[in-house]
């Protein structure tokens, strides 16, 4: 089942067509919805492709207190983009995660996780898109969702 599967990843990966250039760049905004702390937030991005289908994300985002609480993390994702049409793109998100955690009279909580989840991405223009993400990031007792709608400039 394994090799099934690596073959299948593989001969899709090889028939996705390129929709970015080799070294643009992006930079982005987005509003974020976290289930841990069950609020809102802000964050940025910075995108570099790699090649035509390989992308890596640099995000930072700050959940808005709730309850004493608040919380922000520090993300470093890589995606793979699979072009449904010449505008629409699909991709799956793999990554590390620095997350913190802090309730007022309280010390925080720094830790180190993973981000796994996936995307869809429209290309409004030539050098502008906007996204639609969900995420889990795995971090050891402040581990969430997050669901992310964006905007991207790319250069």
């Amino acid at each position: 089942m394994k090799k099934l599967f690596v073959i299948i990843c593989v001969a899709v990966l090889g028939i996705a067509a390129a929709h970015a250039e080799k070294g643009q760049k992006g930079l982005g905004f987005n509003v974020n919805y976290g289930t841990e702390i069950e609020n809102f937030g802000l964050g940025a991005k910075f995108q570099y492709f790699f090649t035509d289908h390989l992308r890596g994300e640099a995000s930072f985002n700050y959940f808005f207190k709730k309850h004493e609480t608040y919380m922000w993390d520090v993300n470093a994702d890589l995606h793979y983009l699979f072009n449904v049409t010449d505008r629409f793109h699909l991709y799956p998100v793999l990554g590390l995660t620095l997350a913190n955690a802090k309730t007022s009279g309280f010390d925080g909580v720094t830790k180190f996780g993973a981000n796994i989840g996936g995307g869809a991405e429209f290309d409004v223009a030539h050098d502008f898109a906007v996204n639609f993400q969900v995420r889990y990031s795995a971090v050891s007792k402040i581990d969430q969702a997050v669901i992310t709608l964006g905007a991207t400039y790319r250069f």
